[in-house]
C-alpha cells in the first residue's frame, strides 16, 4: 500500500486532519443532553466550605444553560453552564454549584439603581407526582420549592463579627457608599419595632442581620414567587479567580413536609437552575437556566440481590423480525421525545400532550398557544426542528397592543440531535383520535 512505502506522509496528514477535527468542534461544540447528577454517599459531615477536600472525590456534572425567553421580562443567557457536585450523609443533602463570572457583584453594586446581585437557585417539584411540572418556576398544579443564593447576603454574613450596632452600621455602609448623599433618621424612635415595620413581621430583606445567605421559596409560575416561614437552607459563596463557588446544604427531613421535600426515601428528583450575572443586568425573570435534570441518590443493593444478577441466566437472542424491531425501535424514539417534551416543560404551553387550551391573550392564534395535534399536517419535520431550535416570538392579533406574554423558547442550547430527533417524532406523531376525520 502506498501508506507502507511512504510513512512519513502519512505521519503529517493524521495530525492535521486531528486538528481540524478539534477545530472545528471548538466552533460548533454539540449541545448537550440531559445531565444525571449522581449524589455521593458519606459518612463524614459535609462543611459549607466550597474548597472542602471533599468535593475533589466527587464527581463534576457540566449542566447547560440557556437564556429565559419564554416569560417576560425575557433576557439572560451570560452563563451558559454551570458545575454541579452532590453529596449526601445520613442527614442531609449538600450541593455545589460552580460557574464562570468574570466580575463579582458585592452588595454597594446590588444597592446601587443600575446594579443587580450576582445569585443562584435551584429548584425540585415539591410533591412526588407523574407529571412534571414547568421548569419555568412550576405551574398551579405543580407547585417547586426554590433555594436562591445571593452574593449581597453571603457579603452581609462575611462581615466581622461585631456587636449587633456596629454590625448594622457596617451593613449600611454599602448603602452610603451608593448614595453619598442619603439622609437617615436618627431619632431616638427610629429604632424601635413600631417603625421598622419589615424586621417586625419578618421580612428577610428588612433584617440586619443574615441567618444564611440561601432564601427559602416556593413557586407554582412566574410571579408567583413565595418565601416560607421555615428558612431550612443554609450556604456559603466564593469567588475566585474569576469563578463563582456555592454550596448549599439541608437536611433530608422536612421541618414543614406541606412546603419542603422529604429527600429520605427518595431514589431520584428532578433538578432545575438558574443563574444571575448582576454585571449583565440580569434579575427576576432575566435570567440563565435549566431545564429539569436529574439527581440520583445513590442506593445500596442487599447482598442477596448481588448474587442473584451475577447467577441470573443470559438473555435469549432476539426472534423479532426485521419489521418488528423497526417498528419497536421506532416506538423507543417516540417514547424518548415524549419524555423530553416532559423535561421541558412543554405541556405548560401546549397543554397536556398537546392538546392546547392554554390561553395567550392578544396571541394571533385566537389568543391562546397553538395545540400541538396534528402539527405534522402544518409542519415538515425540518420545519418542526428549526422552531424547536430557534424559538419564535407569536404574532399580535391587536398590533398596538402589549406582546402575548408566552413566547416559544430557543432550545438549542439544552439539546442534543438524539433529543432533538426524538421529539420531532414524538411531535408528529400527535394525531387527532378521530384519524379518518383528520
Amino acid at each position: 500500500m502506498w501508506w507502507a512505502r511512504r510513512p512519513t506522509t502519512r505521519v503529517k496528514i493524521v495530525p492535521c486532519v486531528v486538528v481540524m477535527a478539534v477545530g472545528l468542534c471548538a466552533l460548533n461544540p454539540p449541545a448537550a443532553a440531559e445531565t444525571t447528577i449522581n449524589a455521593v454517599e458519606r459518612t463524614q459531615d459535609v462543611s459549607l466550605d466550597p474548597f472542602d477536600p471533599i468535593w475533589r472525590r466527587t464527581p463534576k456534572n457540566s449542566v447547560p444553560l440557556m437564556p429565559q425567553t419564554l416569560f417576560a421580562p425575557r433576557g439572560g443567557g451570560a452563563t451558559t453552564e454551570v458545575v454541579v457536585q452532590a453529596l449526601r450523609t445520613a442527614t442531609s443533602l449538600s450541593l455545589r454549584l460552580e460557574w464562570g463570572d468574570s466580575t463579582q457583584a458585592s452588595a454597594q453594586e446590588a444597592h446601587r439603581t443600575e446594579g443587580f446581585d450576582d445569585a443562584v437557585a435551584v429548584q425540585f417539584p415539591l410533591y412526588s407526582q407523574e407529571a412534571l411540572p414547568s421548569p419555568f418556576m412550576g405551574d398551579l398544579q405543580h407547585p417547586v420549592t426554590i433555594w436562591h443564593w445571593k452574593a449581597s447576603w453571603q457579603e452581609r454574613l462575611d462581615l466581622p463579627a461585631a456587636p449587633p450596632g456596629e454590625r448594622e452600621s457596617a451593613a449600611q455602609a454599602g448603602m452610603a457608599s451608593a448614595h453619598p448623599r442619603t439622609v437617615r433618621d436618627e431619632e431616638r424612635f427610629a429604632k424601635e419595632p413600631t417603625f421598622r415595620t419589615g424586621e417586625a413581621v419578618g421580612n428577610l430583606f428588612s433584617q440586619p442581620a443574615r441567618q444564611s445567605s440561601v432564601e427559602h421559596l416556593i413557586a407554582s409560575g412566574f410571579g408567583t414567587l413565595t418565601t416560607t416561614q421555615a428558612q431550612p437552607v443554609e450556604g456559603r459563596g466564593v469567588w475566585r479567580n474569576g469563578r463563582w463557588h456555592v454550596v448549599m446544604r439541608r437536611l433530608l427531613a422536612p421541618q414543614d413536609a406541606a412546603l419542603e421535600v422529604d429527600f429520605r426515601q427518595l431514589v431520584s428528583i428532578p433538578v432545575g437552575l438558574a443563574i444571575w450575572d448582576g454585571s449583565h443586568q440580569e434579575r427576576d425573570g432575566m435570567k440563565s437556566v435549566s431545564v429539569w435534570q436529574t439527581l440520583v441518590f445513590p442506593r445500596r443493593t442487599p447482598w442477596w440481590e448481588r448474587i442473584r444478577r451475577l447467577i441470573a441466566p443470559p438473555a435469549g437472542l432476539p426472534t423479532a423480525s426485521v419489521e418488528n424491531h423497526r417498528i419497536q425501535r421506532h416506538a423507543g424514539i417516540v417514547d424518548h421525545g415524549q419524555r423530553v417534551f416532559a423535561r421541558l416543560g412543554c405541556a405548560a404551553c401546549h397543554g397536556s400532550e398537546g392538546r392546547g387550551g392554554v390561553r395567550n391573550p392578544n396571541a394571533l392564534t385566537a389568543e391562546e398557544v397553538p395545540p400541538l395535534i396534528g402539527v405534522a399536517k402544518r409542519f415538515t419535520e425540518e420545519e418542526l426542528k428549526e422552531k424547536l431550535l430557534q424559538g419564535a416570538a407569536p404574532a399580535r392579533l391587536d398590533p398596538r397592543a402589549p406582546s402575548p406574554g408566552r413566547w416559544m423558547p430557543t432550545w438549542h442550547p439544552v439539546l442534543d440531535d438524539g433529543e432533538l430527533e426524538a421529539l420531532t417524532a414524538y411531535l408528529v406523531s400527535l394525531v387527532p383520535e378521530d384519524v379518518e376525520a383528520w
